[in-house]
């Protein structure tokens, strides 16, 4: 600093004499080389932002996280084929059965018959970012990634008959952003009731500790159907390819000037044996487009047997 100041006042007393533009032009250029080749500050590097393994306000993980049924299975394979997921907002998990049983569920299950393709389980989220709070019977449909407000019993039937048939959904509004579904119904199976409030106050925090709230949107939800692979968590927003004929997997098309490019759609993908510790694995893959090997399931639009493969 002092070698600095010292030449900006060799500069200004120049500048005060008559005739001596050349002076200060020679004087002006060494003061930046001597700016120039002094050290600047060290910058401490920044710190890696440290991933969150341990719950909430430290609550310790419950046992259910830890029994010998934890990794026992294959997963891959584990989901059966289905085209549609829809869910339901239904109120909080406390007042859910063993059978959830609204006017618009019951009347989404009776177009959803076994092989139709379509799924149908019940959700709840109270988070203010998320597109449906405070709101029951409200439809999201995936992977289509499809909002259909306060359905009345008749619109859902009808909402349903339209995927079936390949028909654009009444008053559907396109969803945005990315949505992690976790099985909280305790009401079922005591296993999904202890794991699953705990993953969702886990990726809640996630969530937030990469600045994604209102990006990543965290639901409980209903059965979805393997108990014992708890925690069971689905994740809808990751891009896959689209094979040219327009199936799962692959690459396809032809951009400009024949050039190959990657046509891409929304899937889901569903996990198993997921605790705390692997919920920020979850929301990472789900941002890069990719699943979580060792926990995924299966995907949507995929069967059991490509699973495997």
């Amino acid at each position: 600093p002092a070698l600095v100041g010292c030449g900006a006042g060799m500069l200004l007393a120049v500048r005060m004499v008559e005739g001596s533009a050349l002076l200060t032009s020679v004087l002006a250029g060494a003061i930046l080389m001597v700016l120039f080749l002094l050290p600047g500050r060290k910058r401490s590097p920044a710190a890696p932002r440290a991933r969150l393994t341990a719950l909430p306000g430290g609550v310790a993980p419950v046992a259910e996280f830890a029994r010998e049924e934890m990794g026992s299975e294959e997963l891959a394979g584990s989901v059966k084929a289905h085209r549609h997921h829809l869910l339901v907002t239904s109120g909080p998990p406390s007042y859910w059965d063993g059978e959830v049983s609204t006017e618009v569920v019951d009347a989404l299950g009776e177009v959803a018959v076994k092989g139709s393709g379509l799924r149908v389980t019940a959700c709840f989220s109270d988070e203010a970012t998320c597109p449906t709070v405070g709101s029951d019977d409200d439809l999201l449909i995936f992977p289509d990634m499809l909002h259909v407000p306060k359905l009345q019993p008749d619109e859902a039937a009808a909402a349903a008959r339209a995927l079936l048939a390949g028909k654009p959904v009444p008053r559907a509004r396109p969803l945005s952003g990315r949505f992690i579904f976790v099985c909280c119904h305790g009401a079922r199976d005591d296993r999904c009731g202890a794991c699953g409030p705990q993953l969702v106050a886990m990726l809640r925090a996630v969530v937030a500790s990469r600045d994604l709230a209102g990006e990543v949107h965290v639901y409980a939800c209903s059965h979805v159907g393997g108990h014992a692979y708890a925690g069971n968590v689905i994740a809808f927003g990751r891009r896959a390819p689209l094979a040219a004929g327009g199936g799962a997997g692959g690459a396809g098309g032809a951009g400009d000037g024949g050039a190959k490019r990657t046509r891409t759609r929304v899937t889901g993908d569903w996990y198993g044996y997921v605790t705390p510790a692997r919920c920020e694995d979850i929301v990472e893959a789900l941002m890069d487009d990719r699943v979580v090997p060792d926990l995924w399931r299966g995907e949507t639009r995929v069967a059991p047997a490509e699973h495997i493969e």
